[in-house]
């Protein structure tokens, strides 16, 4: 009821269409219409200078409190035209400025670092805006500035959850910046940390395959690429696998196991390529995941929003609604940013296939290279392979003898020497 009565004063006199304003902003607020009280807010924020007037540091006061988590919670939509309007406001003194400043440069690297400072430390924007800040930093090999950014703001947050994938998510992004800094068995150590459990896990275990190829830890890469090569994860978008498994598998010479990799990459993948072409071209395309923090803001906020405009008709009517005209135009440029979102989720899935493509013919050819390397060098040379028996004392009646066979024990291992020459290592020198 105040609300209608609000909305339907008309006065010409300032003081009192200030304090008008103000009413219609707290009852929005107060009857949970979260989108309306913001298009209004900003509305009155960059026309009336309503931020710098005693009703709007009060309301300040009140909406302030968890202002980040609430505009989270929320899923505000900031339309493009809103967020030209907000550049205007950067310097305006207003905690809820500053959290929806926050809101809309979460992926703006440039703009990030600046309102980490203005949030408070437990603040869930502060951390979302610190790692677009770090990923920003490893890009420009600004390593040393990333990793004091994730030690004073990320870190003491995250490790403070007890939430599985967040941790997990921790772990992940601290072993993908070691391994830029080539700390690669730090790396390791972080990607070992993420627990089967988490959904993080396979992409863990995946990326961890590079930093042991890094060392030639190949042994540890065979045996990893044992379980990822089950005909389980087939239909699973792992690219990198063959092609970390093509690689290794031709350092030590496996040729026939590196031909039938190839195979199966073009016949996995072939299926992946047509599924990628076929959601970009579409006009409803497929949801990629759960994990994504912007799909899932638009999708909330769809469904927010049909809510929303209900309880607008209702209190208000359909025509003469002062509300629920920016609310249907923002209605259309949310449904269009949510098929591009969407499409954004495949296009990055394009690039790590067409990238592991042409890494792949690289491989292609050098395992071709190696072939003929090999054939050339056992046709000019001959290699024997022996193996000698020492003994660790002259006298017959000093040796060790063992019960069972089978057992080998530390000394005995100690009294065999070989020399390999290994044909595939030296070709490829």
């Amino acid at each position: 009821l105040a609300f209608g009565q609000v909305t339907d004063l008309n006065t010409k006199n300032m003081a009192q269409a200030k304090l008008v304003n103000s009413s219609k902003l707290y009852l929005l607020w107060k009857l949970g219409l979260k989108q309306s009280f913001f298009n209004t807010w900003l509305k009155a924020a960059t026309n009336e200078n309503f931020l710098n007037t005693e009703l709007g540091v009060a309301l300040d006061q009140i909406i302030s409190k968890n202002a980040s988590q609430w505009i989270i919670d929320s899923a505000l939509y900031v339309s493009e035209t809103q967020k030209k309007q907000l550049k205007l406001l950067e310097l305006e003194n207003s905690n809820f400025n500053y959290s929806i400043q926050a809101y809309i440069h979460l992926r703006t690297r440039k703009k990030a670092l600046n309102w980490i400072g203005k949030l408070l430390p437990n603040d869930p924007l502060r951390t979302m805006l610190a790692r677009t800040v770090i990923i920003d930093m490893a890009i420009k090999n600004e390593l040393s500035s990333a990793a004091k950014i994730l030690k004073e703001v990320y870190e003491p947050v995250i490790l403070a959850q007890t939430d599985i994938e967040r941790i997990s998510g921790y772990y992940l992004f601290v072993a993908r910046l070691l391994y830029q800094a080539k700390a690669y068995d730090a790396a390791n150590e972080y990607y070992r940390l993420i627990p089967h459990e988490s959904k993080k896990f396979l992409q863990a275990r995946t990326e961890s395959l590079w930093t042991s190829m890094r060392i030639g830890d190949y042994s540890t890469i065979l045996g990893e690429l044992k379980s990822l090569e089950q005909s389980m994860f087939n239909d699973r978008f792992l690219p990198e696998v063959y092609l970390v498994s093509s690689m290794a598998n031709l350092q030590l010479c496996q040729f026939e196991k590196v031909s039938s990799i190839f195979t199966k990459f073009i016949k996995v993948n072939k299926v992946f390529a047509k599924e990628i072409a076929t959601n970009l071209s579409s006009s409803k395309p497929k949801r990629l995941g759960e994990d994504d923090f912007f799909i899932n803001q638009l999708l909330k906020s769809q469904t927010q929003a049909k809510q929303e405009r209900k309880s607008l008709v209702k209190l208000l009517g359909e025509t003469q609604n002062e509300f629920l005209k920016i609310f249907d135009s923002q209605t259309l440029e949310r449904d269009v940013k949510l098929v591009s979102e969407i499409k954004r989720t495949w296009k990055n899935r394009e690039k790590i296939l067409t990238a592991t493509l042409r890494k792949m013919r690289f491989v292609k050819v050098e395992y071709l290279s190696t072939m003929r390397r090999m054939k050339h060098k056992l046709l000019s040379h001959k290699f024997n392979d022996s193996v000698s028996t020492l003994t660790s004392s002259i006298d017959k009646s000093d040796k060790l003898e063992f019960k069972y066979d089978g057992v080998l024990f530390g000394d005995e291992l100690f009294h065999y020497r070989s020399r390999i020459q290994n044909l595939c290592l030296q070709a490829g020198k």
